[in-house]
């Protein structure tokens, strides 16, 4: 997959500059190129890398474009002034909008890219633009070189115009033809399809068979969609130019595993779908390499000139917003550009740029949530949930999460969060709340990185807490996910001494293969099986079957979420009486904890002992009274 760049002279390790204010995406920035074996320079200021540059050529530049004092777009402008004027610019940006975009090109950036931790897209993107900057080189000394040599300058040009691999036009050439595209539509009053196909999990093909299939299976998926587009449209899908000079519909290939096609004189939203129809059925069709059948299956993001854009720029945008969302919802599906999307971007944005800066600024707390033990009505252990207070405003880790998880930030939340949980959890220990064990949740992301194990040592070790002591919640889906991989990780997590559990358990559908052989102590039963108890039959019954499971794993079962009295005495008497949820406490800060803890035993006492309808609904109204909070 990433021969192409190379095969046009481009020579790996790359340097790069990064250029960004933010320690925080600097590192996670650097980390992940230098993981490829690049050379990284990493620069906290536009003036500061151009001091730099003086001395030392760079093959591309990252930079910033929201930076104090010098900002990205004037430090494009200078480098484009300097001696290095060659050197490729990439824009980072979080911006969004058709100005800023705009503004980006203007500069002299040649491509820019919306702040993520999609890496192998910005890897890709990177790739793309050094192997241009190569080409654009030989380009020119050829032509110093060659003596008017018609046919070599037109393998010249050919080569600069088109993707190496699939010989598809690239980005660049997929700009101008689409310019030309939308210059015609406007003049002649028509509509302009732009589609951006992202082929799912594409990487999965290169990590199973190997870099080579995954280069073949690019060039048919290319090929495919430029025989789709001619049945379809019954015109010639490379982008030539037809009678008279009008555009006909283009394919292109774009850094990575996306593909973008133009496809004008569209009448209707339905000629559009009709026409992607095609593309993706010959797309989903088994792709045969080495012997072997490959499936794919295919996100597209759909803008529709002028309704969503009036530029090849703002359409591109668009259609990458409309992408991200089908693979938000679940992948495999085309998406429409819906315009509301900038309000959603723009309050994504800002809570991006607040969790850059929480962590310093001490914004962060944990909040610590009891579960209770009813056979003995005492509390065990504790939950410790991360909660985010911005100036007056506590905002809601369903808002925030999913950003810090896409933003890749959520790695250095989940080592903070590890630590200081810790810490805190030990003080209370110190000053006499006997709690045996503290839950932290593990997101995937964290328990894909190294560091979770050196952290998990550091946090037992630094805070003198004994092995067993501290209890990593990780996903079903997590834990079974390249499961020969995976094993390892958690046997080495449980030898330097941590216990596992399942949490969310029931939502993952996972192979009971797999279970058997998880090294794991605890099954949390997810919420949303514990509210359906005395509701239906079928809440019943699944929560009977998961606590069977664990018992017949020898493992702990805690039902989460537990908010009434009825829900708690039905749980045990399906055999369940670890609980955890409103009705016992709500999540508090640890200097509110032992009051919780108290209060937690009361109820539970008032449970088993069968206390008064009195004393159950002044509890159960206490209860309801912190429904409002969400537990994660």
């Amino acid at each position: 997959m990433f021969a192409a760049a190379q095969s046009a002279g481009a020579q790996e390790p790359f340097s790069v500059a990064v250029v960004d204010d933010d320690p925080m995406w600097r590192f996670l920035l650097a980390s992940a190129l230098r993981e490829r074996g690049w050379q990284v320079f990493d620069f906290e200021s536009g003036p500061r890398m151009l001091d730099e540059l003086a001395a030392r050529a760079f093959d591309i530049v990252l930079v910033d474009a929201m930076m104090p004092e010098v900002d990205g777009f004037e430090t494009c402008r200078r480098v484009r002034r300097s001696e290095w004027a060659a050197t490729p610019l990439l824009m980072l940006t979080g911006l969004e909008d058709d100005h800023s975009i705009r503004r980006a090109f203007d500069a002299g950036a040649n491509d820019f890219f919306i702040k993520s931790t999609h890496w192998p897209l910005l890897v890709e993107r990177i790739r793309s633009l050094v192997d241009a900057a190569e080409t654009e080189r030989r380009l020119r000394h050829a032509e110093r070189d060659l003596d008017a040599g018609r046919d070599a300058r037109r393998e010249l040009e050919q080569l600069a115009e088109h993707d190496p691999l699939t010989r598809l036009p690239n980005r660049d050439a997929f700009l101008r033809r689409l310019a030309v595209a939308t210059n015609e539509a406007r003049a002649c009053d028509q509509c302009l399809a732009v589609a951006l196909i992202d082929i799912d999990r594409f990487r999965q093909i290169n990590d199973t068979l190997g870099q080579a299939a995954g280069d073949q299976v690019l060039r048919m998926v290319g090929e495919r969609i430029v025989a789709a587009l001619r049945e379809a449209l019954g015109v010639d899908a490379l982008g030539a130019q037809g009678n008279a000079g009008r555009s006909h519909a283009c394919a292109a290939r774009f850094p990575g595993d996306e593909f973008a096609l133009a496809i004008p004189s569209m009448r209707s939203v339905s000629e559009v779908d009709e026409t992607l129809r095609h593309v993706r059925a010959a797309l989903h069709r088994p792709f045969v390499v080495d012997g072997s059948e490959c499936f794919v299956s295919t996100s597209v993001g759909v803008a529709m000139f002028p309704r969503d854009g009036d530029s090849p720029d703002a359409l591109i945008s668009n259609a990458d917003r409309a992408t991200r969302e089908v693979k938000a919802r679940g992948r495999n599906d085309v998406g429409w550009y819906r315009p509301t999307h900038q309000e959603e971007n723009r309050d994504r944005f800002e809570i991006l740029s607040g969790l850059h800066k929480a962590i310093e600024r001490a914004e962060f707390e944990v909040y610590f949530q009891p579960w209770v033990d009813l056979a003995s009505a005492t509390v065990t252990g504790v939950e410790a949930l991360l909660r985010w207070r911005r100036g007056d405003r506590q905002i809601p880790p369903a808002e925030f999460i999913p950003v810090a998880e896409d933003s890749g930030l959520i790695i250095p939340i989940g080592e903070w969060v590890l630590q200081h949980a810790a810490g805190q959890f030990a003080q209370m220990r110190r000053q006499g709340i006997a709690l045996q064990r503290l839950a932290v949740n593990i997101p995937t992301a964290h328990f894909e990185r190294d560091t979770l194990l050196s952290g998990l040592r550091a946090a037992l070790h630094l805070n003198s807490l004994p092995p067993r002591s501290i209890e990593l919640e990780l996903t079903e889906t997590c834990m079974v996910r390249d499961f020969e991989k995976t094993l390892p990780k958690l046997e080495a997590l449980i030898r330097a001494g941590a216990t596992l559990a399942i949490d969310d358990f029931g939502t993952g559908y996972s192979s009971l293969a797999y279970l058997t052989r998880l090294p794991i102590s605890k099954l949390k039963v997810d919420r949303a099986f514990v509210g359906e108890l005395g509701r239906c039959a079928q809440g019943a019954a699944v929560c009977k079957a998961i606590i069977a499971l664990g018992q017949g794993l020898g493992v702990q079962v805690l039902a989460e979420g537990v908010e009434t009295a009825e829900q708690a005495r039905e749980l045990m008497a399906l055999g369940c009486t670890t609980m955890q949820g409103f009705l016992f406490a709500r999540p508090v800060p640890a200097a509110a904890l032992s009051s919780a803890i108290s209060e937690a035993v009361i109820v539970a006492r008032h449970i088993i002992g069968g206390a008064g309808a009195a004393g159950r609904a002044r509890h159960e109204r206490n209860t309801t009274d912190a429904r409002g909070e969400v537990v994660r």
